[in-house]
């Protein structure tokens, strides 16, 4: 329990570590609109903290591989304005009104529907490979830094979104 909080505790300040880093490194440039929008989206992995929960076992290559790949694709749907793509990232638990889903996209979570780069943390998966667990950092295109820790469940041969926690600007 004690490690459990101390964990949380690394994750959190990671994450505050990291958005003051992406803060000041734009912070420290102008760039117009346009500039952001021509520049290369970027996905890179980093060491963050430790699993979570104990059930979940580091994950292998292709389950990795695979998680990232369903997220990256929902985020570059979500980015084109293509939430009919992007909600075939959702799992069939999760699946709601695609105008529903691009409102609360942009308003709630504006750094996953306009998003610069993602950096992804650890992966974590289940025994039998059915779910995984994914830290991410998304970057939106204003410079802010959100953390976020994706539960992905594999239907139909590909990993889907079940749940997502964090990911909205602290106040």
């Amino acid at each position: 329990m004690v490690l459990g909080r101390i964990c949380a505790v690394i994750a959190v300040f990671v994450c505050v570590l990291m958005a003051l880093f992406t803060l000041s490194k734009y912070s420290t440039q102008v760039t117009t609109a346009s500039q952001l929008k021509q520049e290369p989206l970027e996905t890179r992995r980093i060491q963050m903290a430790p699993l979570r929960e104990f059930r979940w076992h580091p994950a292998n290559m292709a389950v990795a591989s695979a998680a990232e790949k369903s997220i990256v694709t929902q985020l570059m749907a979500f980015k084109k304005d293509d939430y009919d793509k992007a909600a075939l990232y959702e799992s069939h638990m999760l699946k709601r009104n695609t105008i529903f889903f691009r409102e609360m996209m942009r308003s709630q979570y504006p750094e996953f529907a306009d998003y610069r780069h993602v950096i992804f943390g650890p992966i974590g998966a289940s025994k039998d490979a059915q779910m995984a667990q994914v830290d991410v950092q998304v970057t939106g295109v204003d410079g802010i830094t959100v953390c976020a820790l994706y539960t992905m469940v594999k239907e139909d041969s590909i990993y889907r979104v079940a749940d997502v926690q964090g990911g909205r600007r602290q106040s």
